[in-house]
């Protein structure tokens, strides 16, 4: 059994024998995987609800320019680019963060 064991460790997809450090990452894999999740998740599809197409690339660029809209004018307020970007960064962090906090018990009833 460790014979066989040892075999499909040593071989890639090919069938061809190649030895395998243990622990290495194959990139092949990485790339796959990231492929397949993003040709899945930017697909268009259907609201579950209202039955209205739905374009995820689309809503992405507009929600980003409208997040880029926003921010322009704070571009003259500072000094230079990296100060402008921990701006950026602190402003988009704290949206996230009051994003997810949960409500007020009032506003539960």
């Amino acid at each position: 059994m460790s014979e066989r064991k040892q075999d499909l460790n040593t071989r890639d997809s090919a069938g061809a024998s190649q030895a395998r450090r243990p622990g290495a990452i194959d990139w092949r894999q990485v790339r796959a995987l990231v492929d397949l999740h993003l040709k899945q998740n930017l697909r268009p599809g259907r609201h579950s609800t209202t039955g209205a197409k739905i374009h995820p690339i689309r809503q992405l660029i507009v929600s980003m320019g409208m997040l880029g809209l926003f921010f322009i004018g704070n571009v003259r307020s500072c000094a230079d680019l990296s100060s402008f970007l921990i701006l950026l960064f602190s402003v988009m962090f704290a949206m996230a963060i009051f994003s997810a906090m949960p409500e007020a018990l009032d506003a539960r009833r």
